[in-house]
Protein backbone atom coordinates (compact mmCIF):
# COMPACT_ATOMS: atom_id res chain seq x y z
CA UNK A 1 0.00 0.00 0.00
CA UNK A 2 3.01 2.45 0.95
CA UNK A 3 5.00 1.55 -2.27
CA UNK A 4 1.62 2.19 -4.77
CA UNK A 5 0.91 5.76 -2.88
CA UNK A 6 4.80 6.59 -3.23
CA UNK A 7 4.66 5.18 -6.79
CA UNK A 8 1.52 7.45 -7.56
CA UNK A 9 3.01 10.77 -6.32
CA UNK A 10 6.19 9.93 -7.94
CA UNK A 11 3.81 9.50 -11.35
CA UNK A 12 2.13 12.61 -10.58
CA UNK A 13 5.26 14.99 -9.80
CA UNK A 14 6.62 13.37 -13.02
CA UNK A 15 4.08 14.59 -14.97
CA UNK A 16 3.62 18.03 -13.49
CA UNK A 17 7.03 18.45 -14.59
CA UNK A 18 6.79 17.36 -17.87
CA UNK A 19 4.11 20.05 -18.28
CA UNK A 20 6.64 22.68 -18.27
CA UNK A 21 8.67 21.68 -20.58
CA UNK A 22 9.74 23.49 -23.66
CA UNK A 23 11.20 22.19 -26.66
CA UNK A 24 13.75 24.20 -29.49
CA UNK A 25 14.92 22.63 -32.35
CA UNK A 26 17.17 23.47 -35.46
CA UNK A 27 15.87 23.13 -38.98
CA UNK A 28 18.00 22.11 -41.78
CA UNK A 29 16.99 22.99 -45.23
CA UNK A 30 15.81 20.14 -47.40
CA UNK A 31 18.34 19.07 -49.34
CA UNK A 32 18.75 15.89 -51.93
CA UNK A 33 21.21 13.62 -50.29
CA UNK A 34 21.72 16.34 -47.48
CA UNK A 35 24.23 18.12 -50.23
CA UNK A 36 24.32 21.63 -50.91
CA UNK A 37 26.44 21.55 -54.54
CA UNK A 38 28.46 24.85 -55.01
CA UNK A 39 30.79 26.03 -58.06
CA UNK A 40 34.64 26.87 -57.30
CA UNK A 41 34.86 30.25 -56.50
CA UNK A 42 31.64 30.40 -55.57
CA UNK A 43 30.25 32.57 -52.78
CA UNK A 44 25.85 31.78 -51.55
CA UNK A 45 24.35 31.45 -48.16
CA UNK A 46 22.46 28.80 -46.67
CA UNK A 47 19.93 29.17 -43.52
CA UNK A 48 19.08 27.06 -40.44
CA UNK A 49 16.24 27.82 -38.46
CA UNK A 50 16.45 27.90 -34.60
CA UNK A 51 12.78 27.47 -33.30
CA UNK A 52 11.53 27.60 -29.41
CA UNK A 53 8.14 26.10 -29.58
CA UNK A 54 6.47 23.13 -27.56
CA UNK A 55 5.18 24.77 -24.53
CA UNK A 56 7.49 27.10 -23.96
CA UNK A 57 6.26 30.15 -22.37
CA UNK A 58 10.56 31.73 -21.89
CA UNK A 59 12.43 32.68 -24.78
CA UNK A 60 16.61 30.75 -25.18
CA UNK A 61 19.14 32.68 -26.26
CA UNK A 62 21.12 30.04 -28.71
CA UNK A 63 25.33 30.57 -29.25
CA UNK A 64 26.35 29.01 -32.44
CA UNK A 65 29.80 27.56 -33.70
CA UNK A 66 30.64 26.37 -37.04
CA UNK A 67 32.66 22.85 -35.34
CA UNK A 68 33.04 21.60 -39.27
CA UNK A 69 33.98 23.51 -42.11
CA UNK A 70 35.19 26.60 -40.72
CA UNK A 71 37.77 27.36 -43.83
CA UNK A 72 34.58 27.85 -46.12
CA UNK A 73 31.75 28.99 -43.60
CA UNK A 74 31.21 31.73 -41.26
CA UNK A 75 28.34 32.66 -39.49
CA UNK A 76 26.58 36.15 -41.02
CA UNK A 77 25.72 38.20 -38.00
CA UNK A 78 27.50 37.12 -35.37
CA UNK A 79 26.81 33.81 -33.12
CA UNK A 80 24.24 34.90 -30.67
CA UNK A 81 20.71 34.34 -31.63
CA UNK A 82 17.63 35.19 -29.44
CA UNK A 83 14.73 32.93 -29.81
CA UNK A 84 11.61 33.88 -28.68
CA UNK A 85 9.12 31.74 -27.00
CA UNK A 86 7.27 29.68 -29.64
CA UNK A 87 9.04 31.78 -32.24
CA UNK A 88 11.91 30.85 -35.02
CA UNK A 89 14.94 33.09 -36.51
CA UNK A 90 16.85 32.41 -39.75
CA UNK A 91 20.64 31.66 -38.70
CA UNK A 92 22.54 32.44 -42.22
CA UNK A 93 25.68 30.77 -43.30
CA UNK A 94 27.95 32.51 -45.57
CA UNK A 95 29.81 30.51 -47.77
CA UNK A 96 32.95 31.15 -49.65
CA UNK A 97 34.46 28.48 -51.96
CA UNK A 98 37.93 28.09 -52.85
CA UNK A 99 38.18 29.09 -56.86
CA UNK A 100 40.66 26.53 -56.95
CA UNK A 101 38.58 23.85 -55.02
CA UNK A 102 39.13 20.81 -57.33
CA UNK A 103 35.40 19.48 -58.89
CA UNK A 104 34.32 16.35 -56.40
CA UNK A 105 35.89 17.79 -53.56
CA UNK A 106 33.67 17.75 -50.44
CA UNK A 107 33.16 19.92 -47.61
CA UNK A 108 31.50 18.72 -44.21
CA UNK A 109 29.62 21.40 -42.65
CA UNK A 110 28.32 21.72 -38.79
CA UNK A 111 26.62 24.09 -37.08
CA UNK A 112 26.68 23.68 -33.13
CA UNK A 113 24.20 25.61 -31.12
CA UNK A 114 24.22 25.12 -27.07
CA UNK A 115 21.75 27.35 -24.81
CA UNK A 116 23.20 30.19 -23.40
CA UNK A 117 21.93 30.19 -19.20
CA UNK A 118 21.73 33.07 -17.25
CA UNK A 119 22.73 31.40 -14.12
CA UNK A 120 20.09 33.37 -12.30
CA UNK A 121 17.04 31.37 -10.53
CA UNK A 122 16.42 28.96 -8.15
CA UNK A 123 16.46 26.06 -10.33
CA UNK A 124 19.03 23.56 -12.00
CA UNK A 125 19.37 25.11 -15.53
CA UNK A 126 19.34 22.72 -18.27
CA UNK A 127 21.18 23.77 -21.52
CA UNK A 128 19.93 22.75 -24.67
CA UNK A 129 22.88 21.66 -26.96
CA UNK A 130 22.16 20.91 -30.67
CA UNK A 131 23.82 20.16 -33.65
CA UNK A 132 22.99 20.69 -37.48
CA UNK A 133 25.11 19.17 -40.64
CA UNK A 134 25.17 18.95 -44.24
CA UNK A 135 27.92 18.53 -46.61
CA UNK A 136 29.06 21.08 -49.45
CA UNK A 137 30.07 19.57 -52.80
CA UNK A 138 32.05 21.22 -55.61
CA UNK A 139 30.57 20.76 -58.82
CA UNK A 140 31.80 21.51 -62.14
CA UNK A 141 29.90 24.86 -63.60
CA UNK A 142 27.42 23.89 -66.47
CA UNK A 143 27.07 25.74 -69.43
CA UNK A 144 24.07 27.62 -70.23
CA UNK A 145 20.96 25.03 -72.19
CA UNK A 146 20.75 27.05 -75.74
CA UNK A 147 16.94 27.12 -76.14
CA UNK A 148 16.09 24.91 -79.36
CA UNK A 149 15.07 26.96 -82.06
CA UNK A 150 11.84 27.77 -82.44
CA UNK A 151 10.38 26.42 -86.44
CA UNK A 152 7.17 28.25 -87.03
CA UNK A 153 4.32 26.21 -86.64
CA UNK A 154 3.37 24.89 -90.38
CA UNK A 155 -0.46 25.77 -89.93
CA UNK A 156 0.14 28.93 -90.06
CA UNK A 157 2.94 29.26 -92.52
CA UNK A 158 -0.05 27.41 -94.32
CA UNK A 159 -2.71 29.97 -93.26
CA UNK A 160 0.08 32.60 -94.24
CA UNK A 161 0.51 31.67 -97.59
CA UNK A 162 -3.39 31.04 -98.64
CA UNK A 163 -4.21 34.68 -97.25
CA UNK A 164 -1.20 36.42 -98.98
CA UNK A 165 -2.34 34.36 -102.19
CA UNK A 166 -5.91 35.35 -101.96
CA UNK A 167 -4.16 39.02 -101.41
CA UNK A 168 -2.20 39.05 -104.68
CA UNK A 169 -5.27 37.67 -106.55
CA UNK A 170 -7.35 40.30 -105.72
CA UNK A 171 -4.96 43.27 -106.40
CA UNK A 172 -3.47 41.83 -109.58
CA UNK A 173 -6.99 40.53 -110.54
CA UNK A 174 -8.82 43.79 -110.39
CA UNK A 175 -6.00 45.58 -112.18
CA UNK A 176 -6.83 42.97 -115.12
CA UNK A 177 -10.42 43.67 -114.81
CA UNK A 178 -9.58 46.74 -115.51
CA UNK A 179 -7.52 47.41 -118.56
Amino acid sequence: MKQTYILTIAVLLAIAMISGASAAGVVVPYLKDDTLKVYPGDSTSVSFTLQNGGASTQSVTFKASITKGSDIASLKGGDTYFVPANGEIPVTINLNIPSNAAVGTQYPLTVSFATVTSGTGTGVNLGIGMEASLNVLVVAPTAPEKPAPVMPDTTLIAVAIVILALFLWIIFGRTKKRK
